[in-house]
């Protein structure tokens, strides 16, 4: 819809723009346009009107020679205040491109499209139906979501970071000795913290999806080699009992990608391995060539999902019924992030679990070309 108003719009500039040279009868023009086109000074003064215009905004008893005519001064349908502080022509008078919807009382709703065009304002109207108008609506609080949530990260981010900073100061003595009570209380407020900050990265990450600027870099990376950071990040933080074996052969060929993007989907998954599996479990990490791809996968000893949760796990803020039964921690946005960031090396996910059978949650991406 906004593309067609995008292209009327310009073929009724070109028109115009011929017109007021001189080069064309305008008002015959014009009126062969099956969109409305007003033409108005910077003031409001209507200095052409077509007969769709007429037709469109149900105006009666007005002349087709407009000329010097006050938009204020229109007498519409019942219900529809044409008033040139509220249109998008006053905002186009001072130099702007702009849009609105115009509802009438018999439910129509008419989209008027103004911008600038030497020392006048051109504004086309079209009829267009509810749906389109919903589906502008979703766009627009889709984009105003994502810049709320973009801005509030961003501004979270600077202090959870030094919060963090000042918790591993603290447990390594820089500010004197800590007794055992004081060093679990430390330790509550750095854990709590890495996890509000894993949660503000996830959401500026997405915010970056959302906008478009989610590009991940196309380096050659080797899979263990990630793999083993991930290891060295989660072993430290084991629950007891928990044993986390790994099954990565050295000759797993090369793949390509963003090697920070790709670490932190193995993070997410082993993360998430790890808090679902009760102690004395166990989290394996496989990593193998199958054909074309490297299968990335993780499986647990855990609670596992029901098959009819399992469809929407990749969704964001989706959590399975027994994790928040248990009220175990998440915002359930990992698992959506894994998937973009498959999905961003041409790769995919897959998951295989049953209740009280565990997870396998397995990445697959092409090998990469020599």
């Amino acid at each position: 819809m906004a593309r067609v108003m995008g292209q009327t719009l310009r073929g009724v500039l070109r028109s115009v723009g011929r017109g007021l040279t001189g080069a064309d009868p305008l008002p015959e023009v014009l009126d062969a346009v099956a969109e409305g086109v007003f033409v108005a000074r910077p003031d409001g003064r209507v200095v052409l009107c077509n007969a769709a215009a007429v037709r469109l905004l149900g105006l009666r008893g007005v002349p087709r020679d407009l000329r010097d005519l006050p938009l204020r001064e229109f007498r519409t349908v019942e219900g529809l205040a044409l008033v040139p502080r509220e249109l998008p022509i006053a905002h186009a008078a001072r130099g702007r491109r702009a849009a609105a919807d115009l509802r009438l009382p018999d439910d129509r709703v008419l989209r008027m499209d103004a911008r600038p065009l030497r020392r006048r304002v051109v504004a086309v109207l079209r009829e267009v139906t509810l749906d389109d108008v919903l589906a502008v609506e979703r766009h627009q609080l889709e984009r105003l979501k994502s810049d709320l949530i973009a801005t509030v990260s961003h501004e979270l981010r600077t202090p959870l970071t030094s919060i963090q900073g000042y918790t591993e100061l603290l447990l390594g003595g820089d500010a004197g000795g800590l007794d055992a009570m004081q060093r679990r209380m430390v330790d509550a407020i750095g854990n709590n913290g890495a996890r509000l900050l894993t949660l503000v990265d996830d959401l500026l990450a997405f915010a970056r999806v959302d906008a478009g600027e989610f590009t991940p870099s196309a380096e050659p990376v080797h899979l263990p080699d990630v793999l083993e950071r991930v290891d060295s990040a989660i072993r430290p933080g084991l629950p007891e009992g928990l044993r986390l074996v790994r099954d990565v052969p050295a000759d797993v060929p090369l793949v390509t990608g963003d090697p920070v993007q790709l670490e932190r989907a193995l993070r997410n998954l082993v993360g998430n391995a790890v808090k679902f599996s009760p102690g004395g479990g166990t989290v394996l990490l496989a990593c193998a060539r199958d054909g074309a791809e490297v299968r990335v996968s993780v499986a647990d000893t855990g609670m596992g999902i029901p098959e009819d949760e399992q469809a929407r796990l990749f969704e964001r803020f989706f959590r399975a019924s027994q994790a928040r039964e248990r009220h175990l921690p998440g915002a359930g946005l990992g698992l959506a992030l894994v998937k973009t960031i498959a999905e961003g090396h041409s790769g995919r996910v897959s998951l295989i679990s049953a209740p009280d059978a565990g997870t396998t949650v397995t990445l697959h991406l092409p090998v990469r070309n020599a």
